[in-house]
Order: structure tokens, then C-alpha cells, then sequence
């Protein structure tokens, strides 16, 4: 008898929560303030009218009368916009989302009309079907499939093979992927290598399919710009050109620069120790002493002098204390030059050390060791100074630049950057999981979250802490360029980030980049339909566009956190008063309760 009771009471809940079976035909909004984000500003007196999930009519309340069997809302005081699209989410079982879209009611409750979920397989598509016929009530839904990353593939052949797959299968999206330090199929090992990556991006334009992803590591900046991949997510953008040392191309210099100064200097510390030994023991020579002098003066200068270099960089190399500053660039590539006349001496000294005296083959031996060391760590400060540059205005501006030419796109999803760095208010984890929305996530999901609130960063950061502050910059410069951005919060994809109010997290970042309110909203209501190619569905408030609307109490042109102050929420035409979104939520929790 319990079983049965609980089967009848989540049919009732099922059927409460979603008014798609027996959805109004006609709403009429009369007397709004409009935002159609189709043209700049708010259109105040207007009536929309809505039919069969599809804008009708738009115009002054005078000019357009409701269809008298039209369900009349008044907007009197109150401004009608474009639903928001959250341009980068995560659906998939394996990271603890719930099965049939159940977190549905937490994007609908925030306004999220439209979601891109980054990987995807058969379920999802599945539930794009009952989307759209009209069985599932949720946010609208563009997936991409399983991610494209080595070692799942590797050549040219697995790249076709795949993208004609994807397309065949009904994806709207293909997610290029590459993750390291992780042994599973899913994360790189070596990455895709150039000619697959390119074909990847050709087959994906030649049949119209958008395709946006990781940093191609293994190609780098030049790779991506020559396929015109776009990047899903800002900091992505930020490892593959700026910030140390996560391109695989790097390594070698890592090693030769940390080995080429620890050996140095080790060296030098022994040879000084011999010396000490040597005339504690009375076994001094006058004349090696003399004609080395010079050398090791040279030698501890160039052990100064790349110290120096090396606290310069760890300074003003994003995301340093002093990142960009450009005269600390100039003084760092004094220092650097310095390095190169220390080594040039350091080598003449050597030549006539081999050619004019009668030093031991081991005293020769040592200066041509040290010198040869000398020369490697020289190379590799040479490359990282020249790296310093990298986080320049000017260098962040041609980036920029490039990136517009090539047609990039980007997903900010600045909001997971803030989390991880656990520094600003408002985004610190252990307020997020005091927020009132954290306990409508599935149960376990709180439980493993809250085990990430007390995670540290690694000590080694402590003088990078300004990372988030660089990927504001970056924002800023792509903007600023014509870079298209899509805002994107990553959610369900790494632990605390919220689906729906983290969108709205998302924009206030955005705008703190130094965006316009208009240009925030154009990130998530404007933007992601052109990205897919579907601005004549979705995105404005144009007759003939899908009925995706919010009912607010403030112009969010003037304030962005009015976007939360909703009095409804239209999605393909089925209106939620506020009421009832809080309604969804609620019986979101009854169906974990029974379940």
C-alpha cells in the first residue's frame, strides 16, 4: 500500500509540474517595457502576443488587441526579455546530474530558457525529443556528443568517422576535448595531432556543424587560430598562450631552465667549498687562483643575475603580483640581456683559459662545465622572458585581434575559475553552499561537493593569486576586440557550480570585465543563437521567433540582478508564474523524498 501511494503521488507531482500536457495556446503580454535585444534600449507600451509557442504580434497596446480567448497577463510596470542561455553545462550521469533532466526546475526557476550541455550521448538526445514534442517540460536543449580527444581518437580516419557519426546521430554541438594528468580514455595523453585537429575543424564547417573546446595544447595558439576553433571555456584561451607552463611545448624548457641553475649553482657552491678545503690544508695555488679569479667572479654574477631574472618573472608573468607591468618587462629583460654579456664573457674567459694557461685539465675542465651550463640556463631565460611579454596589453590585444580574424567564439565560464581560486565574495564555496538554491541539487551531489569546500591551491600559487583578475583582462580585451562571447558557467561540471543561479554569478563577472549591461545580456540571450546558427529561432523578441520570455520587475540594462527578480517564465510558449517555478522546485525534492 506505501509503494502505491508513492507511485500515485510523484504521477500527481509529474503532472503538476508540467502544464506542456495541457499548455495555454494564446498568452498576451500587455503593456510592457521591451527589451527585444534585436535593436539597443527599452520600447516602453508594448503587447506580445503569443501563439502556439511562437511570437505572433508585437506593437504600442494600442495598436495590438489580444485574441479574445487570449490568457491576458499584465505587464504594467514590468519588462519583458529574451529567456537567458546557459552556453556551457553538463547533463551527463557520470558527474551526478539527475536521470530525465530533473534539475530542469533549477535553470527555469533562474530564467534559463536554453541550454548547451558540453557532452552528450542517446539520453540526452532523447530528451531533446520530449523537449521539443512537448512531454518534458525544461529548458530548451542543444547538446554536443561524447567528447573528440586522443586517445578516444587519433588520426584522420577516427576524425571523419566520428564527426559523420555525431552529425548522423542528431548532436548540435561537437566538443573537442584535451585534459592531462589523468590515466582514462577520457583525458590526453599526447593530443590530437595537427592534421587530424584541422580536418576535425574542416569537417565540422563544411557541414555546418559548430564545434568549440579545449586548448589544442599540443598545436598551440597558431594550431587553433589556423582552424578557427572556439574555446569553451576563458581560461583555456589563457593556458595555451599566457600562463605557464601547462603547453605541452614548454616542457623542455622548464627542465633546462630549473636544472641548468640548481646544477649551477650547486657547482659553484662546491667548487667553493674545494677552495676553502684547499687553503685550510695549506695546498693553495697562487697561480690557479688568480687565473680563475676573473672567472669565478663571472660566474657568481650569472648565478646573481638569473635569480634576479627568475623572481622578475615569477612577478610579472600572468597571473603574478605584477602582471603586465611593463616597466618591470623592461627591467626583467635588462636582466636578461645581462645574462647573455655574462655568458659571452664567461666563454672568452674560457677560450684563453684553454689557449694561454697552464691550468689542469681538471680546472679547465670545471670552467668549460660551468660555461656550457651557463649558456643552457641563458637559452632558457631567454624563453621565458620572452614569455613574460605574453601578458603585455599589447601582446593580449593581438591575441585578441587573431582571434576576431579567425572567427573565434568564446564561453567565459569565469564563475568555476572563481570557485577554485576560493577568494572573492560572493563565489567563496563555503557561501555558496550556504545558498538557499544548494539544497535543491540531488542529495549525494551536496554531499561530495561539500567535500571540495575545504580544498586548497597548491602553495606553488601563492605569488599567482591574481589568476581570476587576469582572466578579467583577457575578457575585456576580447570584447573590446569584437571577440564573440557566450556566457557559460560549466555547471555540474566541476563541483559548486550551481545550475541556474550560477548563470546569473556568470553575468555580474562579466560585467565586472568592464562589459556593458547590454553587452552581458548579448552574451546569453543574443549571442549563443548566433553561435548555433539559429538567430531566426531564438535569442530576441521578433514575431516569428520561439516564445522564449521573462517577466521582471527592474531594467536589467541598469541593474543585472533584476533578471532575478521574476515574476514569470515563458519557455516554447508555456508561461510559469513565479508561483509555480517555485512550485517545480519544491516537488524536486518531494520526488528525491519518495523515490
Amino acid at each position: 500500500m506505501y509503494k502505491k501511494t508513492n507511485l500515485w503521488l510523484v504521477i500527481i507531482i509529474v503532472l503538476m509540474s508540467n502544464p506542456a500536457i495541457c499548455q495555454e495556446r494564446i498568452t498576451a503580454f500587455v503593456n510592457v517595457n521591451l527589451l527585444p535585444m534585436d535593436r539597443p534600449g527599452i520600447i516602453p507600451e508594448q503587447t506580445v502576443v503569443v501563439e502556439n509557442g511562437i511570437i505572433k504580434a508585437i506593437g504600442l497596446v494600442q495598436e495590438v488587441i489580444p485574441p479574445v480567448d487570449a490568457t491576458v497577463i499584465d505587464g504594467t510596470g514590468l519588462y519583458l526579455v529574451p529567456g537567458l542561455t546557459d552556453a556551457h553545462m553538463h547533463l551527463d550521469k557520470e558527474i551526478g546530474a539527475r536521470p530525465d533532466f530533473g534539475d530542469a526546475p533549477l535553470y527555469l526557476a533562474h530564467g534559463v530558457t536554453t541550454v548547451f550541455n558540453m557532452r552528450g550521448e542517446a539520453e540526452q538526445l532523447g530528451w531533446k525529443r520530449r523537449i521539443k514534442d512537448g512531454t518534458l517540460l525544461a529548458p530548451n536543449l542543444y547538446t554536443s556528443g561524447e567528447f573528440v580527444n586522443e586517445p578516444r581518437i587519433n588520426n584522420i580516419q577516427e576524425v571523419e568517422q566520428e564527426v559523420a557519426y555525431q552529425i548522423s546521430e542528431g548532436y548540435d554541438i561537437i566538443k573537442f576535448h584535451e585534459l592531462y594528468g589523468f590515466k582514462d580514455s577520457l583525458f590526453t595523453t599526447v593530443g590530437l595531432e595537427k592534421s587530424a585537429y584541422l580536418r576535425l575543424n574542416q569537417l565540422a564547417r563544411e557541414a555546418n556543424i559548430p564545434l568549440i573546446g579545449h586548448a589544442p595544447y599540443r598545436v598551440g595558439l597558431n594550431g587553433l587560430l589556423e582552424a578557427g576553433q572556439s574555446i569553451a571555456h576563458m581560461n583555456e584561451l589563457a593556458n595555451l598562450y599566457f600562463l605557464p607552463p601547462l603547453d605541452l611545448n614548454r616542457g623542455m624548457f622548464i627542465q633546462l631552465t630549473k636544472w641548468s641553475f640548481a646544477i649551477l649553482l650547486a657547482g659553484f657552491l662546491i667548487w667553493m667549498i674545494i677552495r676553502l678545503l684547499r687553503q685550510i690544508l695549506g695546498r693553495r695555488d697562487k697561480e690557479e687562483i688568480r687565473q680563475l679569479k676573473k672567472f669565478r667572479k663571472g660566474t657568481f654574477l650569472m648565478i646573481l643575475v638569473s635569480a634576479i631574472c627568475c623572481i622578475l618573472w615569477i612577478l610579472v608573468v600572468p597571473p603574478g603580483f605584477f602582471f603586465g607591468n611593463i616597466w618591470l618587462l623592461i627591467l626583467l629583460s635588462c636582466f636578461g640581456l645581462l645574462a647573455l654579456l655574462m655568458v659571452v664573457m664567461l666563454a672568452r674567459q674560457t677560450g684563453k683559459i684553454w689557449i694561454n694557461s697552464n691550468l689542469s685539465i681538471y680546472a679547465k675542465g670545471m670552467v668549460t662545465l660551468f660555461t656550457l651550463i651557463s649558456i643552457g640556463l641563458t637559452v632558457g631565460l631567454s624563453h621565458w622572458i620572452l614569455f613574460a611579454w605574453h601578458g603585455s596589453d599589447m601582446m593580449i590585444n593581438h591575441v585578441a585581434q587573431e582571434c576576431k580574424k579567425s572567427g573565434i567564439w568564446v564561453q567565459s565560464t569565469l564563475m568555476c575559475q572563481e570557485i577554485a581560486w576560493n577568494q572573492k565574495d560572493g563565489y567563496r564555496r563555503d557561501q555558496i553552499v550556504q545558498d538557499p538554491v544548494y539544497p535543491y541539487l540531488p542529495v549525494p551531489l551536496q554531499k561530495s561537493w561539500r567535500e571540495f569546500v575545504d580544498y586548497k591551491v597548491p602553495g606553488m600559487y601563492f605569488f599567482w593569486k591574481r589568476h581570476t583578475e587576469f582572466l578579467q583582462k583577457l575578457t575585456s580585451a576580447l570584447s573590446q576586440n569584437g571577440v564573440p562571447l557566450m556566457a557559460g558557467t560549466d555547471a555540474m561540471g566541476l563541483p559548486l557550480c550551481v545550475p541556474g543561479i550560477s548563470l546569473h554569478k556568470e553575468l555580474q563577472l562579466l560585467s565586472e570585465c568592464g562589459l556593458s549591461s547590454g553587452e552581458v545580456l548579448w552574451t546569453t540571450m543574443v549571442g549563443p543563437a548566433k553561435f548555433l546558427g539559429k538567430e531566426n529561432e531564438f535569442g530576441t523578441i521578433t514575431v516569428g521567433k520561439r516564445a522564449d520570455l521573462l517577466l521582471i520587475e527592474g531594467n536589467p540594462l541598469e541593474d543585472l540582478t533584476h533578471l532575478l527578480r521574476l515574476k514569470g517564465v515563458m519557455v516554447r510558449g508555456i508561461w510559469l508564474p513565479k508561483a509555480k517555478l517555485d512550485q517545480m522546485l519544491e516537488n524536486t525534492l518531494i520526488k528525491e523524498a519518495v523515490q
